[in-house]
């Protein structure tokens, strides 16, 4: 089980390559809902918003974290593969 300590030391280091939560949160919320507005949002399947939705986590982090960790560039990739097998 982790500790305090180990939760801290975690967030401290997602703070680095992720950026501050609260950034990325309202980033994130406004470029979903601006997205949800779109005339295709209610044609897509499950699977192709949720995926989008998993991109936008990913591209906010690389806005406001650090564009240069490269989890952000493979998570984009492997949910857009995870779309194009599903659609």
């Amino acid at each position: 089980m982790a500790t305090p300590d180990d939760v801290d030391a975690l967030l401290e280091q997602r703070k680095k390559s992720h950026g501050d939560f609260a950034d990325k949160a309202n980033l994130a919320q406004a470029t979903k809902a601006l997205w949800r507005k779109s005339p295709n949002w209610d044609k897509l399947t499950a699977v192709q918003r949720e995926g989008l939705e998993h991109i936008v986590d990913k591209v906010t982090r690389a806005l406001v974290g650090d564009p240069t960790h490269q989890d952000h560039w493979a998570d984009i990739e492997g949910y857009a593969r995870r779309i194009r097998e599903n659609s």
